[in-house]
């Protein structure tokens, strides 16, 4: 899926500048998309993948494939505009779970694929596809809104205290890139304005009154678990790393984890303790400290928008 989806946005990307690179690049993007579709699946669908006895990485397992299908024919069809890729879409649209408030995530690809589609620019686009599209993208907005006007630091997040952890809170402005996809679609001035509002959580706007970006603001994270700060700079932290904040009840898989937890719940996850504030700056706690490339993409480009001029793109 991943080759069939970069290279198809890479191909789409270079045009202007090398079209015989990206005629090569959008012909691997194609030959990935029909390995897709030959080859069986594994694990099956609604089968979830297991690691081996002994492996303690993440699973990242997905019940589903049907969300990463539309996704790549999305994209497929949206840079060649080709009928083939915009039936593959259409025949998976009935097919996924239309959950607005989900992220976008690896187990989540929605919001990503129905975007795809709506900038698709030809003009044989399915009438029912655009209204489903643009009414789901608007009530995931709508519901962001809806969360931050409810929460002491307008954080966009579910206010179910167990839900909180892997940046909920912290990572509050990737809802950014929601808000200007519902502005792009409506035109509503309103979703510009929360928008703006979205950076104070991560920033310095929680109980910490500490900035979840290394070297950002008056005080910021300084432990991140960022093998790059560790091995190319010599053990100083790089700035501009986003950690993950507060986090409910850590997995404990070793026993600073589980330190933390006593530290924090010493009974029970229901501990009194305010959610908001378990939070510890240390390397050794991964869903505390652990940037990912998906959120420095996401944050990246979400406060690159909210710069000067840069709504220039968003506009309806």
């Amino acid at each position: 899926f991943r080759r069939v989806l970069f290279r198809s946005v890479h191909a789409r990307l270079l045009r202007p500048y090398d079209a015989a690179r990206a005629d090569v690049v959008l012909t691997a993007a194609r030959a990935a998309w029909s390995a897709l579709r030959r080859q069986p699946q594994w694990p099956a669908e609604n089968e979830r993948y297991r690691n081996p006895a002994g492996t303690a990485a993440g699973e990242y397992a997905d019940e589903s494939t049907v969300d990463n299908y539309l996704w790549a024919a999305a994209e497929l069809y949206r840079t060649t505009g080709e009928l083939g890729y915009h039936n593959a879409f259409l025949a998976r649209l009935d097919h996924v779970k239309m959950d607005p408030t989900a992220p976008v995530s690896y187990r989540n690809f929605l919001l990503a694929a129905l975007w795809a589609y709506w900038k698709a620019p030809h003009e044989h686009k399915d009438r029912r596809a655009m209204h489903r599209t643009a009414k789901t993208i608007v009530a995931g907005a709508d519901w962001r809104v809806r969360m931050a006007d409810a929460n002491a630091y307008r954080a966009p997040v579910h206010h179910h205290a167990p839900t909180l952890g892997w940046g909920t809170f912290a990572h509050a402005p990737v809802a950014i890139l929601t808000l200007l996809k519902a502005y792009a679609i409506t035109g509503d001035g309103r979703y510009i304005d929360w928008s703006q509002r979205m950076p104070g959580p991560q920033l310095g706007a929680n109980p910490q009154g500490l900035s979840y970006v290394t070297g950002i603001g008056h005080a910021s994270a300084r432990y991140p678990t960022s093998k790059l700060s560790e091995t190319v700079y010599g053990g100083r932290t790089l700035p501009g790393i986003p950690v993950n904040g507060p986090h409910y009840h850590l997995p404990e898989l070793w026993p600073a984890m589980k330190a933390v937890n006593q530290g924090f719940a010493p009974n029970s996850k229901a501990s009194p303790f305010p959610p908001l504030r378990r939070y510890v700056d240390a390397r050794v706690l991964p869903p505390m400290s652990e940037p990912t490339v998906a959120r420095y993409a996401q944050l990246a480009i979400a406060y690159g928008l909210l710069r000067p001029n840069g709504l220039a793109g968003c506009r309806p």
